[in-house]
């Protein structure tokens, strides 16, 4: 199971002072009625539940809804299903109702990342709602594991500005987040190119990050937004034609 789920966030689903802090840059734009394009393990859904009035989370690995399950059983206010939205819009409540689309590492699994984009637009559309978008940032920190997870790309900050635009999308914020994490990420996957690190629950460098930088470089990133990041963080509303 570690082995088929190595993509999926398994190597973070014990890093709560990390799935934490990666959540709270979305909390304050997460609306009522939600919906969470490939959710994984769970790492973020465990604290959507706690704040949407309904969650609707969709993956398309049926071995990580599984996992989703048993981690988060649903309910009246939450359902996961196995599925790709935007080839099976039909399992989409209709119409669709979302104020808010949590769109966070998927961007980069999907080729025509365009097409997707207009596509969270259009079910946005009725309501004006947001869509919280996290990517892998720079190109430059392309590496071992992004190869190995499938990744099409990193994301400049001028890549995300220009995807904003083709897809009728207002930018309300954007910035670089996790800049420990890039370095590490950088040395490890671009510099000494390892290979198979995330595909367990047990990695040192991670749990010592989890237990001992995040709230340090919590704080910093708080005062000062650093000028590069493992991620990037875009908050954005669809707009009215």
């Amino acid at each position: 199971m570690e082995n088929i789920l190595k993509s999926s966030g398994l190597v973070l689903v014990d890093a709560v002072n990390y799935n934490r802090w990666q959540y709270d840059q979305l909390r304050p734009h997460v609306g009522k009625k939600v919906l969470e394009i490939g959710c994984g393990l769970g790492n973020l859904t465990q604290y959507l539940r706690e704040d949407a009035e309904f969650l609707f989370s969709t993956d398309t690995r049926p071995e990580a809804v599984e996992f989703m399950r048993e981690r988060c059983p649903a309910t009246e206010e939450f359902e996961v299903r196995c599925a790709d939205i935007f080839n099976e819009t039909s399992v989409l409540p209709h119409p669709p109702f979302f104020d808010t689309i949590v769109f966070s590492n998927v961007l980069e699994h999907i080729e025509d990342d365009v097409k997707a984009m207009k596509m969270c637009a259009d079910i946005l559309r009725p309501t004006q709602g947001k869509l919280l978008l996290l990517v892998p940032a720079h190109p430059f920190l392309y590496g071992t594991l992004d190869a190995e997870s499938g990744h099409y790309r990193r994301y400049s900050k001028k890549e995300i500005i220009r995807l904003a635009g083709l897809a009728h999308f207002k930018i309300i914020d954007l910035y670089a987040f996790n800049m420990t994490g890039a370095l590490g990420w950088f040395l490890n996957y671009c510099v000494l190119r390892r290979k198979g690190s995330h595909n367990s629950t047990q990695d040192t460098q991670v749990s010592f990050f989890d237990r001992y930088c995040v709230r340090p470089c919590r704080f910093i990133e708080e005062k000062i937004r650093p000028p590069v990041g493992i991620s990037y963080i875009a908050i954005m509303q669809a707009k009215e034609f």
